[in-house]
């Protein structure tokens, strides 16, 4: 299956995929849906716990603009 990083638009966190990363999830797809630094609520990991093995397989990135 595939990976896919969900980034959020301004303003926003992880959480604004809530609904989209289970879907994901269900059919089989690892999903990934930080928040990136700045908006720390609720807190994400920090990127260099996953950022590199993520990168290196490859994944679909898909964000929002301003929510």
């Amino acid at each position: 299956m595939s990976i896919f990083v969900l980034l959020h638009g301004a303003w926003h966190g992880g959480w604004d995929w809530q609904r989209v990363a289970p879907a994901l999830r269900t059919v089989g797809h690892e999903v990934y849906s930080p928040t990136l630094t700045g908006l720390q609520r609720p807190r994400s990991p920090p990127y260099g716990r996953w950022t590199g093995s993520v990168s290196r397989r490859r994944p679909t990135s898909t964000g929002s603009y301003l929510g």
